[in-house]
């Protein structure tokens, strides 16, 4: 069987849903990650937020097993 996989990437968090191709949802999750910096500068760690897709995708995945 086929699936998609949908992400949202927002300010604060991913959040994301697995689901068939006829459009039942198996899984949603969230994962958030934060910003640094200064007052009127924000910056985000990519190690952190690509280990925060990352996580969120196998999460999603798992609901397949």
């Amino acid at each position: 069987m086929d699936y998609l996989i949908g992400l949202d990437i927002g300010t604060t968090a991913i959040k994301g849903a697995i689901m068939s191709v006829k459009g039942k949802v198996l899984k949603t999750i969230s994962g958030g990650y934060n910003y640094y910096g200064e007052p009127n500068v924000k910056l985000l760690n990519p190690d952190e937020f690509l280990n925060t897709c990352f996580s969120v995708i196998k999460k999603l995945t798992e609901a397949l097993v």
